[in-house]
């Protein structure tokens, strides 16, 4: 399976500008039921990712007054990407071998969308219960012959 029928599923692709505090960041999350927001100003580049992780760990180093700094002090700056056309198998390497749980969906620079590892579990669970009910309905055609 490519990423972009991963994409098709999601809803649309939020992200956050860098000047918002992490306290808009975690409201966001808990509202779009999301894990991770890219960081740019209105339309421009990418600048980084902020995730939930970030803002714990965040908090976890400095208190709660974190809530209320820029994203910027805390985001990933370093944010790997992967293209529509991309297979599930070369993105779960990628977030292996560079120990990330995100990745943008980019082409030609424009971010289309984000993955996440749960988006590849998900997928993964589908296409196993898939199979599951295919050999089922075998097996009951096969139970019915003479």
């Amino acid at each position: 399976m490519h990423v972009s029928e991963v994409l098709k599923k999601k809803g649309a692709l939020f992200t956050i500008k860098p000047d918002a505090t992490c306290g808009e960041a975690a409201r966001r999350f808990k509202y779009h039921k999301i894990s991770a927001l890219p960081v740019r100003a209105d339309d421009g580049p990418v600048q980084g990712l902020i995730t939930e992780r970030d803002i714990m760990h965040a908090i976890a180093g400095h208190g709660p007054c974190v809530l209320d700094m820029p994203v910027s002090q805390f985001m990933s700056q370093t944010v790997f990407s992967c293209t529509p056309e991309d297979t599930l198998h070369q993105i779960t390497h990628l977030m292996v071998v560079n120990h990330v749980r995100h990745l943008l969906v980019s082409v030609d620079g424009d971010v289309q969308g984000i993955v996440s590892k749960g988006d590849i579990l998900r997928n993964q669970l589908d296409e196993t219960e898939l199979e599951v009910n295919v050999m089922r309905d075998c097996v009951r055609v096969m139970s019915l012959r003479p």
